[in-house]
């Protein structure tokens, strides 16, 4: 299996390594699905946007923002917890 189908939506990041706490104001390289090129970004709290099956939710939180389009290409692992807690949300309101 690819990484990229391991990670979903080719979000990789290369260089500031997985595991620490990201703060907003740091920077990282990762490979940009858009851009097609390894590029650097900084984390920023903006708003993340979940599609489910009962419409889309919406939340504030620290994302991996490609420096070249704008878009969001990482998610750090500590927002993966608010994420999670907006989709049951959603799946159980």
């Amino acid at each position: 299996m690819a990484r990229k189908d391991r990670l979903g939506n080719g979000v990789t990041s290369l260089q500031g390594g997985f595991m620490g706490t990201k703060n907003e104001g740091d920077v990282f390289k990762a490979i940009c699905e858009k851009c097609k090129i390894l590029s650097s970004g900084t984390y920023q709290v903006r708003d993340y946007t979940i599609q489910s099956t009962k419409g889309a939710v919406i939340l504030e939180t620290l994302v991996g923002v490609c420096s070249g389009c704008n878009d969001i290409i990482v998610i750090p692992h500590q927002s993966v917890a608010d994420i999670q807690d907006a989709m049951n949300r959603t799946s159980n309101p």
